[in-house]
């Protein structure tokens, strides 16, 4: 038996939820260390570890020296802790599969933390990153995770937090983390990308603050700007992670669309619903149930208020089916030229 058990700080939550930048902040302790979603730097056992660091690819020491020690018929995270010098290991949704094989271990302590985040984030962050439409988004991916992660709140085994309320009061969220795992974080704890990390998943953009910070390369990648300019606030010791760019991302109609989906939900997880006109509701429940709704004007000349409406609604009706709406425009202009050059030529041979 070890002396000290290795407690695993477990934090589950929905995917798109910010765990990266709350895996790296608890982390952020003379004896913790962060490992991350487990199960990719678990799955390179058999390779020797190789690349598992995503902070400094292959030439981590860390994990060079880790690979070299390891001994695949002890136990994981025992062998880790001792290898980092560290009692406590942060890491986010591990598989079943890892939970059976490495997590059961006697001399393992189990410190669970459960967040969820706003729905309508993490739809908007689904359909950005998977290149999807909201619709798909908001009914495929959130609608199923209310039941999947309550928030008990009343429990004295598991910590349940709000993403928003740990973002709005940072230092007294962290302070409450600590007391529930059993550290008490110093105070620069918050300044996360000064603390030697070897995470090996998770966000790339928050992991590239990393980088930024002990000046590695970082390669290009679609968010960089954004986190960038996150980075910079920072350092300028503005708060940390506000990515609230679902409020400027999301239309009306897609508002009502997860209102009617996913409201009940999200609600009972805290947050406060949209509200809409009667007018609101009716049009876009006409255009959900696939009716074409009443324009403003009958004008056929091109009102401004009829191409404001068309242009509102082609805004709001989702990249997929918009792509799809000018594949069938450009099938349907097609066949009418096809068609005009059959009558052309049939007049010609007439």
């Amino acid at each position: 038996m070890r002396q000290t058990p290795v407690t695993i700080i477990n934090i589950t939550s929905p995917s798109y939820t910010g765990t990266t930048w709350l895996c790296l902040l608890l982390g952020s302790h003379p004896d913790a260390f962060t490992l991350g979603p487990p199960d990719r730097v678990w799955g390179l056992r058999d390779e020797g570890f190789v690349d598992a660091c995503r902070v400094h690819g292959k030439d981590c020491a860390f994990w060079n020296a880790f690979a070299k020690r390891y001994d695949p018929s002890k136990n994981f995270y025992i062998q880790l802790a001792e290898h980092a010098g560290r009692n406590f290991i942060v890491i986010n949704n591990p598989t079943p599969a890892h939970t059976k094989a490495e997590l059961t271990h006697p001399d393992i302590m189990i410190k669970p933390i459960r967040v969820v985040r706003d729905g309508r984030a993490l739809a908007c962050s689904y359909a950005r990153h998977l290149k999807t439409d909201m619709y798909d988004a908001i009914r495929d991916h959130v609608a199923p995770l209310f039941k999947q992660f309550p928030l008990d709140t009343d429990r004295d085994d598991l910590l349940a937090v709000r993403y928003e309320d740990v973002l709005r009061e940072q230092r007294t969220s962290l302070d409450r983390f600590g007391a529930f795992v059993g550290l008490k974080y110093p105070e620069n704890a918050l300044a996360f990308w000064t603390f030697d990390h070897h995470m090996t998943s998770g966000n790339a953009g928050t992991m590239a603050l990393l980088k930024f910070f002990q000046g590695l390369p970082v390669n290009n990648f679609k968010d960089r700007a954004f986190y960038e300019s996150q980075f910079e606030r920072m350092k300028a010791g503005e708060k940390t992670f506000d990515d609230q760019r679902w409020r400027e991302e999301l239309g009306r109609r897609e508002l009502y669309l997860f209102d009617r989906y996913c409201g009940s939900g999200n609600a009972a997880w805290g947050y406060e619903p949209d509200r809409f006109t009667s007018s609101e509701r009716k049009q876009f429940e006409q255009e959900v149930r696939g009716e074409v709704p009443k324009t403003a004007s009958s004008d056929p000349n091109g009102s401004p208020e009829l191409v404001e409406s068309v242009v509102e609604l082609l805004r709001r009706i989702g990249k997929r089916r918009l792509r799809l709406a000018v594949i069938a425009v450009i099938a349907w202009v097609a066949s009418l030229v096809v068609t005009g050059l059959i009558v052309w030529l049939l007049a010609q041979g007439g």
